[in-house]
């Protein structure tokens, strides 16, 4: 493959995100959206095929939690059909699966394809988890560092940004927060990290940046509305 991503960075297709991404989702690296549920990761990942598409490119989608979100998909593009046809879903059924489909994903990738999503990448890995075996759990997070070691090889190999989503877990210490699961291996391998929370106002999100091109940053956010539309 020769072709490369026409953009440096992919739009979200909301315009306080671009902005917090300095014009969206860095080409060449791997980009991490990580909250609890219904902070709007899966509706975010969504847009930024429907974008990839729009410029004329393919996508890759591989659903960790064993499903397509197509209802939503459907809801927030009117040219449902047109996109559709651009975007090639994967949905394994375990974790183990997870690592023969990434393993074997250089093979459906084109010159036209513009965008990988893995949402959720770590949801499979803690289903697996055991907690009565620490050197069972050991080699997981193992085998998920080299999961996402292969996703950054694909990012910088064909110059196409890797968008993942992450689900969390509470830490509780001090004050309790939350965090994504296998945080360390996503904060090693991910240059680009953005926590996205709940607000009292109930269609009312807060993005977080934590982390832009390999740069650690505080209090810089946005605030962004989860609509029937999707994320504007």
């Amino acid at each position: 493959m020769t072709e490369k991503f026409k953009l440096k960075n992919l739009p979200t297709g909301c315009i306080c995100l671009d902005r917090l991404l300095h014009g969206g989702l860095p080409s060449s690296q791997l980009t991490v959206f990580y909250g609890e549920a219904a902070t709007g990761k899966t509706t975010l990942a969504l847009q930024c095929s429907i974008s990839c598409v729009r410029f004329g490119f393919n996508v890759i989608y591989l659903g960790g939690d064993h499903t397509f979100p197509i209802e939503r998909l459907k809801q927030i593009t009117p040219d449902f059909d047109v996109v559709a046809q651009s975007i090639g879903i994967f949905t394994p059924k375990n974790f183990f699966e997870q690592t023969l489909l990434l393993e074997k994903l250089e093979l459906y990738l084109t010159r036209k394809t513009g965008l990988i999503v893995f949402d959720t990448i770590n949801n499979l890995y803690r289903l697996t988890l055991k907690d009565s075996d620490p050197e069972f759990n050991f080699l997981l997070n193992k085998e998920l560092n080299r999961q996402l070691a292969y996703l950054s090889y694909l990012a910088k190999t064909f110059n196409i940004p890797v968008l993942i989503t992450s689900q969390v877990h509470a830490v509780l210490q001090g004050n309790q927060k939350v965090e994504p699961v296998a945080t360390r291996a996503l904060n090693f391998w991910s240059p680009n990290i953005i926590h996205l929370t709940l607000t009292p106002k109930p269609s009312l999100r807060k993005a977080i940046l934590e982390k832009l091109n390999g740069r650690n940053f505080s209090n810089v956010f946005c605030h962004f509305k989860l609509s029937d539309r999707g994320a504007e």
